[in-house]
């Protein structure tokens, strides 16, 4: 008998007996979201109470402000949550119509859980995530104001942080959304003039309070002052009386060796296709399309084009190519399509408005061969014509590798034959209790199912994606996160269990279940969650992985695109499964388990062993794979995500000499849901760091890591601490594949807001993947003033080409992108503007009108200034100047 025995045949009786306890008390949330306080009477017997009109009267034409007090101030924080932080805002509620003490309540998101409440008329309870509940304890009057205070977990410094849809709950099942609580949406002017949406009530935040985190947060909010004096040191640190190559694209390509020649392409091209099988229609029809973007025509009698693809030359690597242009003809060569297609890529960029190329050799190859972006669908769901978009602009600038986060607490977006309530429950938030249809709002998703930021894709939306990536040589990684951010598919499976368990079908409704219903512990997930990881010790656990990831397979077969890498996640799941029943007994009956925490590192390598049984490369995340046995398994691909302020570089560089499939991934500078710059108006999160504009990326070091720390501050403004160990160049392990820049999605509910999060950082993430400059190898042995002049030198010309060569083609394409605002000082008699782009046009308002600014006529006060794209409609914020103290320019 195993020495197991005995104590499995006594969690199997607790199991029985806590099942039944566990099942009886699912539907706490359902009853505190439907029942409120003691004081309230049930739903059923308060419909008399509140009149329908009232409420919608209400919702319709109430007042609701939000506004965050100070986060620096001293509090009684709650101590036993996970950060001692918390700051102080208060909600003011004005009515229309008097409400009585019962019978509705009003459901809110807010990022940050609410930890106190002080008010005489309303009480706030946190439900799950960031959904909150506020019931009344009197009866509300009219054209009364009500102010109730908060005290909030860690900290809030932007207008984003400010979650819209506020909704009433009545009649037990009616809701109504407050309209002062929904988003303001730009105009298409607006947006073209880098504005972003916001929710209508929230507040300001002007005072160092407001913007700063802690009592010793050293940030300085961007003004037009600050601005300035930024761009003024880029400009005067770059070298004295360089010039710009015309030859300059982005990414730039590797050597170029041309004369003063030039040929011209008004007659068009001649493309001369080999007849070959390597070469697909589809793949000729993304290279026809680009030249008719750039009305180059193609033409029996224009230049030759000879295209050469051979897969076994040695002296070019993947993705790299040859282009040789002579007064005869143009010569590309390649050992991939992809590397023919980025030579014409090139090629777009390379022509002049009078469609002159300059005779010569280009020999152009990657830095990284893995040159990624992640797009987080699962938080706030994104079109398939975003997606598709996003594409092909990886493709112009030569990114490679899609990471596509489908599924995550808050929605599973990709359909599975089979499993339906992954994607019709679980694609969808709205107000259901029960989470029989759909799952509980959160991130401000308001009650309607019919939401934009619902949705999912269909087994052929997938398939149409995989084929339309091929073509234009991206690889779609998907990613279905787990054991832990999966909240989606635990509440898609327990009400497919549901559903079964009421057609006494209890085989099948236990088939695919990912939880443990006698599991009583309680934790909270770094999203706030209790209920939002998959049990690792359920045997219908991995039955579910096997069909959820074998499905994936099929439609990789189905697009004829095989699936060649699948992201697991693996993160954030500390806290999960001490009090369940069915751990306990597998870590009693599983000889390399013995405690609760190998759980996690179990579940990773069991399902990496079936993806790579495949052929399939299995990667996760650095802080879940950092205590996986690798033993057994081939190499995985790991994203380093730890920032430097914790370490970041030190895990690179263990899992780079631990020979990982390490891609860079810092959010320092790779998580573009960080705010461009730190102003309230700038969208995103910024819990590493509060600004990353397209300077910052460009100018990321990714061979000595800790380079990086002299050039920027940490999330606090400080400076980082100078770490006295030596690291070497992190690419001599041989083990880094790459970069990543990273756009996760909670703050993100609009396919306009993402395009503007990506566009124009992408650009600098091209330019370090594809790019080595010497001064990334060189900085160890550099002055602080050597490596700014080195920088700014690159930069000149790399900025050169996004504002001639990118950004127009970004218009072209009806992308939203941000442009940065200008700096302006005054220096006694006058307004000075720059920017950081260096060439580009700017406006003054004086008198409501926009006048184009002249240095030579420089006006001496103005109301606002802004930035504009020379040859585009596309302008910057406009930045007031009142902020501006008279001073002498220096």
């Amino acid at each position: 008998m195993s020495p197991h025995t005995n104590k499995l045949s006594l969690l199997k009786a607790v199991r029985v007996t806590a099942m039944f306890l566990a099942l009886t008390s699912l539907s706490a949330c359902n009853k505190a979201i439907n029942q409120g306080e003691a004081s309230q009477k049930k739903p059923t017997q308060t419909h008399a109470m509140v009149s329908e009109s009232d409420i919608v009267d209400n919702a319709e034409n109430m007042s609701v402000t939000y506004q965050v007090l100070s986060n620096t101030t001293k509090l009684d924080c709650d101590i036993s949550q996970e950060t001692k932080d918390c700051y102080a805002s208060e909600l003011r509620l004005r009515f229309t119509k008097d409400l009585p003490a019962s019978g509705w309540f009003i459901l809110f998101s807010h990022l940050s859980p609410v930890q106190q409440t002080t008010s005489d008329a309303f009480d706030i309870q946190r439900l799950n995530g960031d959904l909150h509940k506020l019931s009344p304890k009197k009866p509300i009057k009219a054209e009364q104001d009500y102010l109730i205070a908060l005290v909030s977990q860690f900290w809030s410094v932007s207008r984003s942080d400010v979650l819209p849809n506020y909704f009433f709950v009545y009649h037990d099942t009616k809701t109504k959304v407050i309209e002062a609580s929904k988003e303001a949406l730009p105009t298409e002017l607006e947006l073209n003039s880098s504005y972003l949406p916001y929710a209508n009530h929230a507040g300001h935040f002007n005072t160092d309070e407001q913007y700063k985190r802690l009592p010793d947060d050293q940030t300085q909010k961007a003004s037009a002052a600050s601005i300035y004096l930024r761009n003024k040191a880029i400009i005067e640190a770059a070298s004295d009386g360089q010039q710009v190559s015309n030859t300059r694209i982005i990414p730039q390509i590797s050597k170029i060796n041309v004369n003063d020649k030039q040929i011209s392409l008004k007659n068009g091209l001649n493309i001369l296709w080999p007849e070959t099988d390597l070469i697909a229609d589809s793949e000729k029809s993304v290279i026809d399309n680009l030249l008719s973007e750039f009305a180059l025509l193609q033409d029996e009698n224009g230049i030759p084009v000879s295209i050469e693809l051979d897969p076994n030359t040695t002296s070019l690597s993947d993705d790299s190519y040859s282009m040789v242009v002579s007064e005869q003809g143009l010569e590309v060569s390649s050992v991939s399509m992809a590397g023919i297609s980025y030579a014409f890529v090139s090629l777009m960029q390379l022509i002049d408005d009078d469609q002159h190329l300059y005779v010569g050799e280009y020999l152009d190859q990657p830095e990284y061969p893995f040159r990624g972006v992640h797009l987080d669908v699962a938080r706030n769901f994104r079109s398939i014509d975003f997606v598709k978009t996003l594409i092909k602009q990886m493709h112009f600038l030569k990114l490679n590798k899609l990471h596509l986060h489908l599924a995550d607490d808050e929605g599973w977006r990709l359909e599975v034959d089979g499993l339906p309530e992954l994607t019709q429950i679980g694609g969808f938030r709205c107000f259901d209790p029960s989470e029989r249809t759909c799952l509980l709002p959160q991130l401000g998703s308001g009650p309607d199912r019919e939401s934009h930021v619902n949705g999912f894709y269909t087994n052929s939306d997938y398939i149409s994606l995989l084929q339309y990536a091929a073509k234009h040589h991206v690889e779609v990684i998907p990613s279905l996160d787990m054991p832990g951010h999966s909240r989606a598919a635990v509440k898609a499976m327990e009400a497919r269990y549901k559903r079964l368990e009421s057609e006494e079908d209890l085989v099948g409704a236990k088939q695919y279940l990912l939880s443990d219903f006698a599991d009583t512990t309680k934790y909270s997930s770094v999203q706030h969650y209790n209920d939002n990881t998959i049990n690792p010790c359920l045997p219908s656990t991995y039955a579910f992985v096997d069909k959820v990831f074998g499905h994936l397979i099929k439609l990789h077969q189905d697009a004829d695109v095989p699936l060649t890498r699948y992201h697991i996640g693996a993160d954030e799941t500390a806290g999960a499964w001490f009090e369940s029943p069915v751990c306990e007994a597998f870590i009693a009956s599983e000889v390399e388990l013995n405690k609760t925490e190998d759980l996690t590192p179990y579940f990773i390598k069991r399902v990496a062993s079936l993806v790579e049984s495949h052929g399939v490369i299995a990667g996760g995340w650095s802080d879940g794979m950092s205590n996986v046995d690798k033993a057994g398994i081939q190499r995985m691909q790991v994203n380093v995500w730890d920032p430097l302020m914790f370490g970041g570089h030190k895990g690179a560089h263990k899992f780079a000499n631990a020979n990982w499939r390490t891609i860079l991934s810092f959010p320092d500078v790779l998580y573009f849901d960080f705010p461009y710059a730190a102003h309230p108006e700038e969208h995103g999160y910024y819990w590493a760091t509060r600004a990353t504009d397209s300077f910052k990326v460009f100018q990321f070091n990714s061979k000595f890591i800790t380079e990086n720390k002299r050039l920027w501050v940490d999330r606090m403004g400080k400076p980082f601490p100078s770490d006295p160990k030596s690291y070497p160049n992190i690419d001599e392990s041989g083990s880094v594949e790459g970069i990543q820049a990273h756009l996760w999605s909670e703050v993100v509910r609009h396919d306009s807001v993402a395009q503007y999060m990506y566009f124009p950082r992408l650009a600098s993430v091209a330019e370090r993947a594809w790019t080595a400059p010497n001064w990334q190898v060189d900085s160890p042995n550099l002055t602080d003033t050597e490596i700014n002049q080195s920088i700014s030198d690159d930069w000149k010309g790399f900025s050169f080409a996004l504002v001639n060569r990118v950004l127009p083609y970004l218009e072209q394409q009806n992308i939203v992108f941000r442009v940065p605002p200008p700096g302006v000082v005054h220096d006694g008699e006058r307004l000075l503007i720059n920017h950081i782009y260096g060439e580009m046009n700017f406006e003054y308002k004086q008198d409501g009108e926009w006048i184009p600014y002249d240095p030579a006529k420089a006006p001496s006060s103005a109301e606002y200034v802004r930035a504009g794209v020379p040859k585009t409609e596309r302008y910057s914020r406009s930045m007031s100047i009142s902020d501006i103290q008279a001073a002498t320019e220096q």
